[in-house]
């Protein structure tokens, strides 16, 4: 009960203004009205005087008569018939009265009349909608004469065919019915623009609170138009908040290896939909380059999740939207959807696709639909593409953290492995410098060995083994010691034929793997700009890699050439690039199945593995990355061969730009290679 009578107090409250607004309307026309119809009854009066003469002279002619029937004493039966004689004729009297004198000799007239007489009918037959206004009442005092025995008034309506009246009346009416468009006009302008536009802002305010900011359909008036824009700007400061609140949340949930950007991004839909005002809401993404499927998450505000088939938006072109970096309007079926009973409203109305970018580069695409239908669609792209600046820069955030933790991570990595290949050097150079002393008494006949010749050449040729052992354990260590230059990277020019050879020599004697090294140097141009000891670093881990994967399908027991293949090549954009391919298991998920595009993404990702059971003592992926990416600001793509096993194209533009200038001494603090 009370929630009624306060809906009812609500509702009065509300058109409380709008009902005084149309009664003031409704007076003021009634007033003007009324002061329009006095305006041309005073006018009338005029014209009638001006040309009704003959009239009035036959009425000041009858006059005489009655004076002196009364004077005669005539009874009032006499009078009447008198009276009615006259106004039975042909003009534009009706009644008469006489005013008897109280004071002869002052002339002072009596309050009430002696004698009235009035025919009926007549006047409303005079006043017609041809000669009268708006009410057929005229009335007015055609004649007064003034007898011995009293005053005389005869009383006239409006005259018959009187060509200036009838004009003054349709001219009083066009300026009535122009006042009361103009009025009426001018209090809907003022209803429309300002009395339901505060109301509808009133409202508005009303109900925003901290978890709905509502907007106005269709704003008619600049107030509506600012409520609006407040709104907007609110609704995306408090979708900021929200999705900066899902960042932290999400990292706090995420499993080892999950990818950030698409767990956001999975939960997303519903907080644009809810706080946005969207009726549907899809986050996806393809690969840039093939167009292959790897996510899509969506919301609707009917049906809550949607499930995204791997066909949506599939025939859509998306590279000049991103090369445009603007939203634009697509029908449902252009996207792949078809119409649904729940869904008909928005499986035929135009849904805004917007590219959602970080560094130039596109992280996703987001398709969204109105909640209705009472937005135009330029108001509605307009919308869609505010929001587009909140997802850009949640996603910024999400990456940077990522990028943050991983160098802090790195930071420890470089660290600890500059620090323990320092020890280690000391500990190969001593181990190294004892040999080589044994080495060099057992050559002066300081050191003798007894036995057969056969076995001093045994002897001889393991402490030369060790020696080499020793300087190949020294370059392997040094290849890691190349952590060291990440702080403070020296770039040359090198031939990177040879240096892949020299490495690739290196590991095979390092590994104890029954694997070959192949090469298939394509590249015209060898001699590039490169921070070698970190490229060494990245090969050196891709080939501990191939290594691994070939010797773990040997585990298996199936079969496997042992081959890694590099090979190099130039590109049409003058890029260089390396190709390392292995006959080993391949990209492989946690479940054992090839990885799709979108997991090999996460392979890159600091601490990501998917040996679970297995001790882990490499490097990763993540450095790999970095190295190529950032140091070398160049790419590399992962992938699995249609024949079986993996592959890896690193791509290396001109760094000519980063050789240091002449006379800039190599860092003497960083290990020599």
């Amino acid at each position: 009960m009370n929630l009624t009578l306060g809906n009812l107090w609500k509702s009065i409250r509300g058109n409380l203004v709008i009902a005084f607004v149309l009664l003031s309307l409704f007076f003021i026309n009634i007033l003007t009205l009324y002061l329009l119809n006095q305006k041309v009854s005073k006018e009338k009066s005029e014209i009638i005087r001006f040309t009704q003469i003959g009239q009035l002279d036959r009425a000041a002619t009858w006059l005489p008569e009655l004076h002196s029937a009364l004077i005669q004493g005539a009874s009032e039966e006499e009078l009447r018939g008198l009276s009615r004689q006259f106004f039975e004729q042909d003009n534009m009297f009706y009644r008469v009265e006489i005013y008897p004198f109280l004071d002869a000799e002052r002339k002072i007239p009596a309050r009430e009349p002696s004698f009235a007489y009035e025919l009926e009918g007549k006047p409303q037959k005079l006043n017609n909608l041809q000669n009268c206004l708006f009410t057929r009442t005229f009335s007015d005092i055609g004649i007064v004469a003034r007898k011995d025995v009293g005053l005389f008034y005869v009383y006239n309506a409006t005259p018959k065919n009187v060509p200036r009246i009838h004009l003054l009346i349709q001219q009083y009416r066009i300026y009535a019915a122009l006042f009361v468009l103009f009025s009426c006009g001018l209090i809907y302008l003022m209803l429309r623009k300002i009395v339901l536009s505060l109301r509808r802002v009133s409202r508005g305010l009303e109900a925003m609170s901290d978890e709905y900011i509502p907007l106005l359909e269709k704003p008619r008036a600049a107030i509506e138009t600012a409520y609006n824009r407040m709104a907007k700007n609110a609704r995306l400061t408090q979708l900021g908040v929200l999705l900066n609140e899902l960042v932290g949340e999400t990292s706090k949930e995420l499993l080892q290896g999950e990818d950030p950007v698409v767990e956001s991004a999975r939960r997303m839909p519903p907080i644009l939909c809810d706080y946005m005002n969207f009726g549907r809401v899809v986050l996806f993404h393809r690969d840039a380059g093939t167009g292959q499927w790897e996510w899509g998450f969506g919301h609707d505000v009917n049906t809550g999740e949607m499930g995204i088939a791997e066909t949506f938006a599939e025939r859509l072109d998306l590279t000049p939207l991103e090369r445009r970096n603007a939203g634009q309007l697509f029908s449902p079926r252009e996207l792949g959807l078809t119409p649904g009973a729940e869904l008909s409203f928005r499986d035929h109305v135009p849904c805004a696709l917007i590219p959602v970018f970080h560094n130039n580069r596109p992280i996703c695409h987001a398709a969204l639909w109105p909640v209705s239908a009472q937005l135009s669609p330029e108001e509605f792209l307009e919308s869609a593409e505010s929001v587009r600046g909140e997802i850009e820069e949640v996603f910024l955030k999400i990456i940077s953290r990522r990028a943050l933790l991983d160098k802090e991570k790195n930071e420890v990595s470089i660290h600890l492995s500059t620090n323990l290949g320092h020890d280690m050097t000391n500990i190969i150079a001593t181990g190294k410098w004892d040999l080589e002393t044994l080495k060099r008494g057992v050559d002066m006949g300081i050191v003798r060995v007894h036995g057969e010749p056969i076995q001093q050449e045994r002897f001889n040729e393991a402490v030369q083994g060790l020696i080499n052992n020793s300087r190949m354990l020294q370059e392997v260590v040094n290849i890691y010691r190349a952590f060291g230059f990440a702080s403070r990277p020296t770039y040359e020019k090198v031939d990177l034929h040879a240096l892949i050879q020299n490495l690739a020599h290196l590991f095979e004697l390092s590994t104890s793997k029954s694997v070959t090294v192949g090469f298939n140097f394509q590249a015209t141009r060898s001699q590039w700009v490169v921070e070698p000891r970190m490229l060494k670093l990245v090969l050196f881990n891709l080939l501990s890699n191939s290594v691994q994967a070939i010797s773990k399908m040997q585990e298996l027991g199936e079969e496997t050439t042992g081959e890694v293949s590099m090979e190099t090549k130039n590109t049409e954009e003058g890029w260089l690039g390396i190709r390392i391919l292995d006959a080993g298991t391949g990209f492989r998920n946690e479940k054992g199945k090839p990885m799709t595009p979108a997991e090999l993404r996460k392979i890159f990702r600091y601490g990501f593995t998917t040996k679970r059971d297995e001790a882990r003592g490499g490097l990763g992926l993540s450095w790999v990355w970095t190295i190529i990416t950032e140091f070398h600001e160049g790419q590399i793509v992962p992938g699995n061969r249609p024949e079986g096993g993996a592959e890896m194209n690193i791509l290396l533009p001109p760094l000519e730009h980063k050789l240091p200038a002449e006379g800039t001494l190599p860092n003497p603090d960083l290990p020599m290679m």
